[in-house]
C-alpha cells in the first residue's frame, strides 16, 4: 500500500473519523496493489482516493462505506480508472453540519 498526503489540512473529528472507517473498510475488501490518496481538492472538501488493481467479487463491498458518507452529506464513486486499475473516490464536506 502506498499512502499520499496532499497539503497540511486537517478537517472536523467528524469527517476524518469517517474517512479513517471507510480507508480501514475497503483496505480489508480490496485485492492487489492500493494507493491511498488524501487531500482537499477544492475548498471545505475533504477527499480520499483509493486505486486498486481489479474490484472485489463481492457485490455488497461497497455497501457500508456508501451509508457513512452518505449519512455525513458525501459521495462516492466507483468503477474502472483505466486497464488494469480501479478506483473509489470518496468526498465530504469538511466541515461539521450546523
Amino acid at each position: 500500500m502506498q499512502l499520499t498526503v496532499r497539503g497540511n489540512v486537517r478537517w472536523s473529528p467528524a469527517v476524518e473519523s469517517a474517512l479513517f472507517a471507510c480507508c480501514t473498510d475497503l483496505l480489508a475488501a480490496l485485492e492487489g496493489h492500493v494507493t491511498v490518496t488524501m487531500e482537499a481538492p477544492e475548498e471545505q472538501v475533504a477527499q480520499l482516493t483509493l486505486r486498486f488493481d481489479r474490484l472485489p467479487s463481492d457485490p455488497d463491498w461497497l455497501r457500508q462505506t456508501v451509508e457513512r458518507i452518505e449519512v455525513l452529506g458525501g459521495t462516492v464513486e466507483a468503477g474502472p480508472v483505466e486497464a488494469g486499475t480501479a478506483a473509489v473516490r470518496l468526498r465530504l464536506p469538511a466541515l461539521d453540519p450546523a
